[in-house]
């Protein structure tokens, strides 16, 4: 590998993914023993690191195995390639691959045809969400559908469609490259869908698609493997956009190419688009971050432009950050690329919209948008940065309603002020929390709900995401404007509330509409109300707690585009310019709509109006209520 990464392209580092037939520990419980695969990949990378082996870090990322179908119990297992790969390891790969045909299956795997769909599997899922870590789906063309399904359903999870989607063109799929093609096509316009998702461009150099070149006794050229395999990459490039894919490199085998073939193939696949007067150059990506939005792509300029353009491509995807090419600058500021600091880890609500944001911003400022992972703190740590940046006007963050009106009331308060440190640019969005109750709870109103909890004082229970959390404050605010006695249940996170909702663990329950939405029309529970003004587009039937009578129920989560208080007026201006456009492209404000957030886009001024109502209301609420951190 050492030698092919030394063959004159400018690569970095690379992420080693999982094998699941090497390197696995020779004793301990079986489910542990895929652990020895992160502690190989970490021994490696820390050689990588001294610098004896030259400039390129290999295994930079690891993304390991678990068996998900463990559901719970495999949480040790998880937390286990954590120790073992520190922060290098990056996420899970289960191979899911099945098909009708027993010639079609790998014998060391064994999947069931509904794997994905089943509790088990999705229990063990769902604490990918919880630890941050991301899931690599191998699959068949056909299994795509099954992938679209749980990626609704864990939004939060950045999942990354492994091989270009499993294209087959073998045994019962020979001869049928037309049809193959027409359902994998739509089954991957379908999965584009989902923004949490992006795609690794490789694995056509195996025997599955049936491309034959494994056969021949010449290798093949890169200019025939770009003909032959351009149709099935720029289909992906099209269908999520260049800075949702990632380049792969397969491990040498029969069959496959090595690393230099398939970097000279990429390379004729962009000559051979500018042949034919296109330019669309195939991007790599670093897979630690939640994919943005698709963005424009522009032709080539020329060869020197395309050089330097190269270049940048490469550092930002080391840096795990979106790349989006830029027009031409226009304006005196900005002339580099800008910062937007995510204070919460790839994958969560905050990052979904700033990625989804990022790339129609940097076509207004005419710079990359470079979105910045800062998670620690409930939120703070990201915030802090923001309100500590260089006043220079290069760095601008986002940050929700727990980092910017909710933990500066809560106990110690935190590192900034936000309304002396930090200076508001717009509102991002708006995030519904809807009252929930299990699908098999007796209440079919809210009216039911409180006249029960009323005649039992103390024997219902609502969950929470913690102490000073949105769904404690928000619970804590019905349970007073309704004058009831409930009990809070604390969980770890959205997703552990949401299952214990599903399981009746807890009769009622607050959170975020995104989180809800795939199980609410799915039939697993059931909205009573919501605190927004209106009535929600996504659960029209569901009245706001306004026209039940309980106005004081406005509960909602939000997340605002923030900036250091020491930021000059010029930039905060184009910055500010470039967050509203964004927010009213209508692309954009579609994406948004799909994540189940309503966008934003107001004044500075009516921005922080808001920020002080919501400092005032949930203050009150805390102190009334004499909520301490956990």
């Amino acid at each position: 590998m050492l030698a092919d990464l030394r063959s004159g392209h400018d690569v970095r580092a690379t992420v080693y993914i999982q094998s699941s037939r090497s390197m696995l520990r020779a004793a301990g419980p079986p489910a542990m023993r895929a652990v020895g695969e992160a502690e190989f990949a970490n021994g490696v990378a820390a050689m990588c690191a001294s610098g004896y082996y030259g400039e390129v870090r290999a295994c930079a990322g690891i993304v390991g195995a678990a068996d998900l179908r463990l559901g719970d119990a495999v949480r040790p297992v998880l937390e286990a390639h954590l120790r073992a790969g520190g922060d290098r390891f990056r996420g899970i790969r289960h191979i899911a691959t099945w098909d009708p045909d027993p010639a079609m299956l790998n014998p060391a795997y064994q999947p069931a045809e509904d794997m994905l769909d089943s509790p088990a599997f999705r229990a063990g899922f769902a604490h990918l969400a919880e630890l941050g870590l991301s899931f690599d789906a191998w699959l068949y063309f056909h299994q795509i559908p099954r992938l679209v399904a749980l990626a609704r359903a864990f939004p939060q999870v950045p999942i990354v469609l492994d091989h270009c989607g499993g294209v087959l063109g073998i045994n019962r799929y020979a001869g049928r490259r037309d049809e193959v093609s027409a359902e994998w096509s739509a089954n991957l316009t379908e999965l584009a869908g989902c923004p949490n998702v992006v795609v690794k461009l490789g694995g056509l150099g195996m025997r599955l698609p049936g491309f034959g070149f494994e056969a021949r006794d010449r290798a093949p050229s890169s200019l025939e493997l770009a003909e032959a395999w351009r149709p099935w990459l720029e289909r992906c490039i099209e269908s999520f956009g260049a800075a949702r894919c990632m380049f792969e490199q397969f491990p040498g085998g029969q069959g496959q190419l090595r690393l230099r073939r398939r970097l000279e193939r990429h390379e004729a696949h962009h000559r051979l688009g500018q042949r034919r007067g296109e330019g669309r150059p195939v991007l790599a990506q670093r897979r630690s971050f939640l994919p943005p939005a698709r963005p424009r792509l522009s032709g080539t300029r020329g060869n020197l432009e395309e050089i330097l353009m190269r270049k940048r491509q490469i550092l930002a995807a080391l840096l795990g950050a979106p790349f989006v090419l830029p027009a031409r600058a226009q304006e005196a500021f900005p002339t580099r690329p800008l910062r937007f600091v995510v204070p919460f880890a790839a994958g969560g609500p905050s990052d979904i919209v700033a990625r989804i944001m990022a790339p129609h911003m940097s076509a207004t400022l005419d710079q990359p948008v470079i979105v910045d992972n800062r998670a620690g703190g409930g939120g703070m740590t990201g915030v802090d940065v923001v309100a500590k940046a260089a006043p220079d006007g290069y760095t601008f963050g986002i940050g929700s309603a727990g980092a910017l009106a909710i933990a500066p009331k809560l106990g110690p308060g935190t590192p900034y002020d936000p309304l002396r440190d930090l200076v508001p640019v717009t509102l991002g969005v708006l995030v519904p929390e809807p009252l929930v109750v299990p699908a098999a709870s007796p209440y079919r109103t809210l009216q039911d709900l409180i006249a029960d909890a009323k005649a039992r004082p103390g024997a219902l229970n609502f969950g929470t995401t913690g102490n000073g959390s949105m769904p404690h404050l928000a619970g804590e605010q019905f349970r007073s404007a309704a004058g009831l006695d409930i009990v809070q249940i604390a969980y770890n996170s959205g997703g552990q509330l949401a299952t214990a909702i599903l399981r009746n663990e807890v009769q009622l329950g607050f959170a975020d509409l995104p989180v809800l939405i795939p199980q609410i029309q799915a039939g697993a529970m059931r909205a009573l109300a919501v605190g927004t003004r209106e009535r929600l587009s996504w659960i029209p039937d569901v009245p706001t707690f306004a026209e039940l009578g309980l106005p004081a129920v406005d509960a909602n989560n939000w997340h605002g585009l923030v900036a250091s208080a020491r930021m000059p007026a010029g930039p905060l201006a184009a910055i500010r310019r470039a967050a509203v456009a964004a927010l009213r492209d209508e692309e954009v404000r579609r994406r948004l709509h799909e994540q189940g957030a309503i966008p934003g886009g107001n004044s500075p001024e009516e921005f922080g109006a808001f920020m002080r109502s919501e400092l005032e209301k949930w203050g009150e609420v805390i102190r009334r209520n004499n909520i301490q951190p956990d």
